[in-house]
């Protein structure tokens, strides 16, 4: 699910991604450090009642946490930003597709994250292709 708003409207889903600010008005803090980040995210997904959250931190990438793996951070991959229009839509929904197919919730935040990456490249919407996504994760050459 991706959030949008009040993330305890979502209790009970498999995954909840939110941002950084989203996350910020339910922990009732702010999230600055990967201190903050490691020890309010246990407790948010808690609190949200949900398997596994995903808050995205703009360039500073993203943090999940699940029962299953604990809290883990993906770094932002650096890139030339021309335009973020399209990343958020972009992240939900190739880590839904990375999901759904069986992959963790790591895998599926690395991929997702890397595709959001991809987007941000050009100006408008846009749309990685496979082909794209493969040499960005580099495991197509």
């Amino acid at each position: 699910m991706d959030s949008q708003g009040d993330l305890t409207r979502f209790a009970g889903f498999d995954c909840v991604r939110c941002n950084r600010h989203e996350a910020e008005v339910v922990v009732g803090h702010e999230l600055k450090t990967e201190d903050d980040f490691r020890r309010a995210l246990p407790h948010l997904r808690e609190r949200v009642d949900c398997t596994g959250l995903v808050v995205t931190r703009d360039v500073d990438g993203v943090s999940l946490y699940s029962m299953e793996e604990g809290y883990q951070h993906i770094p932002a991959m650096r890139v030339p930003v021309a335009d973020g229009v399209g990343a958020g839509d972009t992240f939900i929904s190739v880590l839904t597709l990375v999901l759904t197919a069986g992959g963790s919730l790591q895998t599926a935040s690395h991929v997702a994250n890397r595709a959001a990456a991809l987007v941000v490249q050009h100006v408008g919407n846009a749309c990685p292709s496979p082909d794209e996504l493969l040499r960005m994760l580099d495991i197509n050459e």
